[in-house]
């Protein structure tokens, strides 16, 4: 194949797709939940899907089209009838191992090539804390891994160094028998956190925290049947405004909401504070390419901007650092 790219100017509108993040924790909660939710302008992507085909297993039925349609289980999660592969999903694996711990059997889990290095053992560890029992068949804190619910809840620890775990265990304890506390020790990518609690907070379940390194959720709760809108994507949308960025661009991307808590949209004013020309309006975000400078960048809460920063940093006059990415 031959490809040949020249030099041009960009201009025009995007639509920016739906959130992967928020995509899998409305899957997630939906399936719990009880009756039938309906989820509109979701993403369709290999880790949604693998997030849908793994709550499938947990007994949810789930219509796909236009509009994802998720009649819950009520809280009473099936054993799977066979391994559950998650592919590249990081993020459905961790958060349905959570889900497993609630099913009153066990669940075998594993993953491609890339997922099966990923550790899993603090999360193992923080559900063994409140009765589950789990273990990786290698003894490596990888998958494959097999989880025995059902947890009671109680108190436990866990490490934040990714912040699924503890997304995974604040969507699974509102449901175990008892309260739970959690203490969290080194948490990264909080908004991810945030994130979360707000899925919880309009769920209406009921806990305290202490900033985002301790939390107290009470037991014997349930999800409730909703219909709610999948926002941009701020993941997707930092490639385009890296590009809107050091380019000659005039670009207006749709579907993005500055008021939601995903964490990429700092990139916004990352690239605002680098020198590019950007307005804010309402669900939408327009862009065109400055003169940039280099600047001192945290990634801690933004660790999917990494390569396309890593990009502007190349086109951005003096010295760009990107810092504090742990993954």
């Amino acid at each position: 194949m031959w490809l040949q790219v020249e030099r041009s100017s960009l201009k025009g509108r995007v639509e920016i797709p739906g959130s992967k993040s928020h995509t899998i924790r409305a899957v997630a909660i939906a399936s719990l939940a009880c009756g039938e939710s309906e989820v509109y302008s979701p993403l369709v992507s290999a880790d949604t899907l693998a997030c849908v085909e793994s709550c499938r297993a947990f007994g949810a039925q789930i219509q796909l089209g236009d509009t994802w349609q998720i009649c819950g289980v009520d809280g009473e999660v099936k054993v799977p009838e066979d391994i559950i592969n998650v592919a590249n999903s990081g993020t459905t694996c961790r958060i349905a191992i959570g889900i497993a711990s609630l099913a009153r059997g066990y669940t075998v889990f594993t993953g491609d090539e890339q997922t099966r290095r990923r550790p899993m053992q603090p999360l193992l560890e923080a559900l063994n804390n409140l009765g589950a029992h789990t273990f990786s068949t290698r003894r490596n804190g990888c998958l494959p891994v097999v989880v025995g619910g059902r947890i009671k809840g109680g108190s436990t620890q866990v490490e934040g160094i990714t912040s699924q775990y503890l997304t995974s265990l604040l969507i699974a304890t509102p449901l175990a028998e008892n309260d739970t506390a959690i203490s969290v020790q080194n948490l990264h990518e909080r908004p991810y956190v945030e994130m979360t609690m707000s899925w919880l907070d309009r769920q209406g379940i009921l806990y305290r925290h202490k900033g985002l390194d301790y939390f107290e959720i009470l037991g014997d709760q349930s999800y409730k049947s909703f219909k709610e809108r999948i926002p941009g994507d701020f993941s997707s949308a930092t490639f385009f405004l890296c590009a809107g960025a050091i380019a000659d661009a005039e670009i207006t991307l749709v579907g993005l909401d500055m008021n939601d808590s995903q964490g990429d949209k700092k990139v916004v004013h990352m690239l605002q504070a680098m020198g590019a020309d950007i307005e804010i309006h309402e669900k939408e975000i327009k862009i065109r390419g400055g003169e940039l400078i280099g600047r001192e960048l945290d990634l801690n809460d933004t660790p999917d901007a990494l390569p396309a920063l890593a990009v502007v940093g190349c086109c951005a006059r003096g010295t760009t650092v990107l810092k504090n990415v742990p993954q």
